[in-house]
């Protein structure tokens, strides 16, 4: 088995430590923007009079889709994170981080 240079490793490391941070804090950034949207609803009413009960049902596929889309891009940063990690691991030797 071949060892990498340690450029290689610098590379590595600066990738899980650096690069792979930062692209996930873009989508929690995103996965925030999507739930500033929650407190939209009154843009849905559909009666000149403002009332609750007259919401379009747009509103309930909008809100459907929001959630969804949210869930994905915090499943996407949690994922990177966790690839980030991985990379830590494997650059350590495979040693699991030991936890406090």
């Amino acid at each position: 088995m071949s060892h990498g240079t340690a450029a290689d490793l610098f590379y590595l490391w600066r990738f899980a430590n650096v690069g792979l941070p930062r692209v996930a804090e873009v989508y929690f950034a995103t996965s925030g923007m999507a739930e500033s949207t929650h407190d939209t609803r009154g843009v849905f009413v559909t009666d000149a009079s403002g009332e609750e009960n007259l919401v379009s049902p747009v509103y309930t596929c909008f809100s459907r889709v929001r959630d969804e889309w949210q869930h994905i891009l915090t499943k996407c940063a949690t994922d990177i994170y966790d690839t980030a990690d991985g990379l830590n691991q494997a650059l350590d030797g495979g040693k699991a981080p030991v936890a406090d």
